[in-house]
């Protein structure tokens, strides 16, 4: 954490130095830009945390060989993202961000209460749980690049997006 604070404080000194940095320093003055990454980051690294967990809960709680959890219980949910990211991006252009961010975070959130409680119960259950967690990333990553995106004027468009 040190480190990684120490890295950004001298990242944030040198590109105010450049006179042609990569990063413009007014993406930053920014609000909906900043606000959107941060909870992009946020969500992001929660369910990139509750993903890399998954082959060890599955060989510890349920023994399962790393086949059958690649295979059974991992790939289907990374399968949805397709369906979950075509339905979210309609849903975005019809109903709103807004709408479709309620619904992501929900599938996240009850998706997670459900692992929590219930995680022992059978492994199957954890394939149907992925699913949703898959489906609430990518309704909420639409979301939030769409609200990001939006944020940024034409010029910041291509940096801007990238820092996402």
């Amino acid at each position: 954490l040190i480190v990684s604070v120490l890295s950004f404080l001298i990242f944030v000194k040198h590109i105010r130095k450049v006179t042609d940095p990569f990063v413009d320093p007014g993406l930053g003055k920014n609000i909906p830009f900043m606000i959107g990454v941060l909870c992009g980051g946020l969500i992001f690294g929660t369910v990139a945390g509750f993903i890399s967990m998954v082959p060890y809960m599955m060989k510890d709680v349920h023994q399962l060989s790393t086949a059958a959890i690649g295979s059974v219980i991992i790939f289907p949910g990374t399968m949805s993202v397709i369906i979950f990211g075509y339905i979210g991006g309609l849903l975005v252009d019809r109903k709103g961000p807004l709408y479709v961010l309620t619904i992501g975070v929900t599938f996240l959130s009850v998706s997670f209460l459900i692992a929590a409680f219930f995680l022992e119960v059978t492994p199957w259950l954890l394939t149907i749980i992925l699913v949703f967690v898959f489906g609430g990333l990518s309704f909420t990553k639409t979301v939030i690049s769409t609200i990001v995106s939006s944020s940024l004027k034409q010029q910041e468009a291509g940096a801007g997006m990238s820092l996402l």
